[in-house]
Protein backbone atom coordinates (compact mmCIF):
# COMPACT_ATOMS: atom_id res chain seq x y z
CA UNK A 1 0.00 0.00 0.00
CA UNK A 2 1.23 3.32 -0.81
CA UNK A 3 0.78 6.53 1.20
CA UNK A 4 0.77 10.21 -0.36
CA UNK A 5 0.26 13.38 1.36
CA UNK A 6 -2.63 15.30 0.56
CA UNK A 7 -1.06 18.17 -1.24
CA UNK A 8 0.67 15.22 -3.56
CA UNK A 9 -2.40 13.50 -3.77
CA UNK A 10 -4.38 16.56 -4.59
CA UNK A 11 -1.66 17.90 -7.60
CA UNK A 12 -1.70 13.87 -9.00
CA UNK A 13 -5.40 12.41 -8.11
CA UNK A 14 -5.93 11.44 -11.70
CA UNK A 15 -2.91 8.78 -11.47
CA UNK A 16 -4.00 8.11 -8.21
CA UNK A 17 -7.50 7.53 -9.65
CA UNK A 18 -5.82 5.20 -12.33
CA UNK A 19 -3.90 2.92 -10.42
CA UNK A 20 -6.99 2.16 -7.88
CA UNK A 21 -8.69 1.55 -10.20
CA UNK A 22 -6.04 -1.03 -11.43
CA UNK A 23 -6.17 -2.76 -8.11
CA UNK A 24 -3.97 -0.88 -5.86
CA UNK A 25 -4.66 0.89 -2.79
CA UNK A 26 -3.32 4.22 -2.11
CA UNK A 27 -3.12 5.91 1.51
CA UNK A 28 -3.85 9.73 2.17
CA UNK A 29 -2.01 11.52 4.65
CA UNK A 30 -2.10 14.88 6.17
CA UNK A 31 0.01 15.72 8.08
CA UNK A 32 1.63 12.12 8.14
CA UNK A 33 -1.42 10.76 9.55
CA UNK A 34 -3.42 8.60 7.67
CA UNK A 35 -7.05 10.22 6.89
CA UNK A 36 -8.53 8.28 3.60
CA UNK A 37 -7.84 5.27 1.41
CA UNK A 38 -8.35 5.41 -2.01
CA UNK A 39 -9.19 1.75 -3.39
CA UNK A 40 -10.57 -0.10 -6.24
CA UNK A 41 -14.43 -0.67 -6.49
CA UNK A 42 -15.81 -4.13 -5.53
CA UNK A 43 -17.38 -6.40 -8.12
CA UNK A 44 -20.66 -5.68 -9.33
CA UNK A 45 -20.14 -1.36 -9.12
CA UNK A 46 -20.71 0.72 -11.76
CA UNK A 47 -20.68 4.42 -11.50
CA UNK A 48 -21.03 4.21 -7.86
CA UNK A 49 -24.23 2.61 -8.16
CA UNK A 50 -24.27 -1.46 -7.04
CA UNK A 51 -25.47 -3.30 -10.41
CA UNK A 52 -28.82 -5.35 -9.99
CA UNK A 53 -27.00 -8.32 -11.53
CA UNK A 54 -25.51 -8.62 -7.89
CA UNK A 55 -28.57 -9.85 -6.10
CA UNK A 56 -30.06 -11.99 -8.79
CA UNK A 57 -31.35 -14.95 -7.92
CA UNK A 58 -31.69 -14.03 -4.34
CA UNK A 59 -35.00 -12.94 -3.94
CA UNK A 60 -38.72 -14.42 -5.61
CA UNK A 61 -41.87 -12.49 -5.82
CA UNK A 62 -44.06 -14.71 -3.89
CA UNK A 63 -47.52 -15.25 -6.32
CA UNK A 64 -49.67 -12.94 -3.61
CA UNK A 65 -47.20 -9.83 -3.57
CA UNK A 66 -50.50 -7.95 -5.05
CA UNK A 67 -53.17 -9.61 -2.98
CA UNK A 68 -55.84 -7.17 -0.64
CA UNK A 69 -54.34 -7.64 3.13
CA UNK A 70 -57.92 -8.10 4.62
CA UNK A 71 -57.07 -8.11 8.00
CA UNK A 72 -55.49 -4.17 7.05
CA UNK A 73 -58.34 -3.27 4.87
CA UNK A 74 -60.27 -3.93 8.34
CA UNK A 75 -58.45 -1.91 10.43
CA UNK A 76 -58.41 1.06 7.87
CA UNK A 77 -62.09 0.75 6.86
CA UNK A 78 -63.69 -0.47 9.80
CA UNK A 79 -65.32 -3.06 8.21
Amino acid sequence: MKTVNLSEAKAHLGRYLQKAARGETILIAERNRPKARLMPLEDGWVSGKPSLRVMAGTFTVPEDLNAALSSLENDFYGT
